[in-house]
């Protein structure tokens, strides 16, 4: 065997070494969703979308808290908007988020959980308040859970991620990205009126 195929060889046994590292560590899904998002466009391209005028109250700050005031609370995800969705019901737990301002910073958080996980992340607030939806980072625990419980999850933290508006519908929240609606959530149960 000749010296260049010794190293050729040596060299791709260090390769297949490190991949089953990396494999084994459970690395791989992740980087390769990095890769995935890191290489996905976050806006699409063109003109930007018209906003709705907003509903003059007389009042300019007044209503720019509404469309914050619309977005703020603990919410339920009722259903996937995309019809081949996974069911939000085969999750473990009720994907619940809270979106809140930290009186502190006036930062913009979300917290609550994927369904599976715990998620935490940030919203721009000026944003908000023009129903524009610009989240920071999210981060979620690593637990596993039965796949259908993972495939829910994967959703709600990949629509929480593209989404850029989000809009009131009678007692609904609904989260879009520039094209469609994406994530339709309904009061969570504590801030639901009683009966």
């Amino acid at each position: 065997m000749s010296a260049n195929t010794r190293t050729s060889a040596r060299l791709l046994a260090r390769a297949t070494s490190r991949t089953r590292v990396v494999a084994s560590l459970g690395l791989a899904p992740a980087v390769a969703l990095a890769l995935a998002a890191c290489s996905a466009p976050r806006e699409r391209p063109g003109p930007a979308p018209s906003q709705p005028a907003p509903v003059s109250t007389g009042d300019a700050a007044q209503s720019n808290a509404k469309g914050l005031d619309d977005l703020l609370g603990a919410w339920s995800l009722d259903a996937f908007s995309a019809d081949d969705a996974p069911d939000p019901a085969r999750a473990i737990r009720p994907v619940e988020i809270t979106f809140s301002v930290d009186d502190a910073t006036g930062a913009g958080r979300l917290a609550g959980s994927g369904g599976v996980n715990r998620i935490a992340g940030g919203f721009d607030v000026g944003a908000a308040r023009r129903n524009a939806f610009k989240p920071t980072p999210i981060i979620a625990t690593k637990m596993a859970g039965p796949p259908e419980a993972m495939l829910v999850e994967d959703r709600v933290l990949a629509a929480l991620n593209f989404a850029t508006r989000f809009r009131r519908q009678g007692d609904r929240l609904i989260l879009a990205d520039n094209a469609s609606d994406l994530l339709i959530f309904r009061p969570a149960p504590a801030n639901q009126p009683e009966d």
